[in-house]
């Protein structure tokens, strides 16, 4: 039956895939999250999936993403419980800063329009949460976008370069720090955990995409020896899953620091910090296995693996510091 609202749609398609991504959700929402409010995740996989079913000659790829953080909002702050959603209390500046950090990006073209909406959501998420997240968030790009803007042009001339000229989209963006930004509000959610804890959850994925990023842009620019880890072999820089020890290195540097600010908010010390580098090798290396498996079998990668890592951090750093 197609839907009244788009003919190009279909009710069948529409519960499927909501109910398709509203399983896994609520099992991981189960599983590392808590017990209660089971009704949440598969209402935000229905939710999103009708906006998605919606036609507003605009690409799916920056609709989905976009919808899931403004739902985001809906969920109470875990670094602040006492509010009622993470539009309590919210001052003007709080607004200000990811709006500027994100038009800051935009016109720096570094961002797409939609990787620019997209961003400021997932940056106000952060800063409801906690204002030291937009750190985090800013070391993130500043060091991701150097990596990107590393022999540029070589990387350009043999076909390594990001498209668009470096720019991210709304899906990018999402698959990069949308993880984060789930678990500011997700992570409190669990009986007995504390804010700095909390934190930490937080902070866990970014460090890790910020190690994929640097690894990678560095790994195609230095021209070292690529190989994939499952099957081993060398393969061509820029190869799907392909990891190098160049870019390896320079991305583990990149994640401490990336941690380091969480001496400053007291959210640690050194065994946090290595604690969360550990994090990030440990979901560079599934997300490199991840994509290989992917590329093996035909499918295509798209920004998912990005989601893929993040995930993989956050449920490690829930593991670790979830108590």
């Amino acid at each position: 039956f197609p839907l009244p609202w788009n003919p190009r749609k279909f009710l069948i398609g529409w519960l499927i895939g909501s109910a398709a991504a509203a399983l896994p959700a609520t099992w991981l929402w189960y599983t590392f999250v808590s017990p209660a409010q089971l009704w949440l995740p598969p209402l935000l996989c229905f939710l999103i999936g009708l906006i998605e079913s919606l036609w507003f000659r605009v690409d799916d790829n920056f609709i989905v993403p976009f919808a899931a953080t403004v739902l985001l909002a809906l969920i109470p702050s875990p670094l602040a419980p006492e509010t009622a959603s993470l539009w309590a209390s919210a001052s003007w500046m709080t607004f200000v800063l990811p709006i500027a950090f994100a038009l800051v990006a935009f016109l720096a073209r570094k961002l797409t329009a939609g990787g620019a909406l997209c961003g400021s959501f997932c940056a106000l998420l952060l800063v409801l949460a906690h204002p030291g997240l937009l750190l985090f968030l800013g070391l993130f790009f500043v060091l991701g976008i150097s990596a990107t803007s590393f022999r540029f042009a070589e990387k350009h001339r043999r076909g390594l370069s990001e498209p668009g000229g470096g720019k991210r989209g709304a899906a990018e963006v999402f698959g990069a720090a949308g993880m984060a930004a789930w678990m500011a509000p997700a992570a409190y959610a669990v009986s007995g955990m504390s804010g700095r804890n909390a934190a930490l959850v937080c902070v866990a994925p970014l460090v890790a995409k910020t190690m994929d990023t640097v690894s990678s842009e560095i790994g195609k620019a230095w021209r070292g020896s690529t190989f994939t880890l499952w099957p081993p072999h060398r393969c061509e820089p820029g190869a799907e899953g392909g990891i190098s020890l160049v870019g390896t290195g320079t991305g583990l540097i990149a994640a401490l620091f990336a941690s380091i600010p969480i001496l400053f908010y007291h959210w640690g010390g050194a065994r946090e910090i290595a604690a969360l580098i550990v994090i990030a090798l440990a979901a560079n290396v599934w997300e490199s296995l991840y994509t290989s498996w992917v590329f093996r079998h035909g499918w295509d990668n798209g920004v998912h693996p990005n989601l893929m890592l993040t995930l993989g951090a956050a449920v490690m750093a829930r593991l670790i510091f979830g108590t």
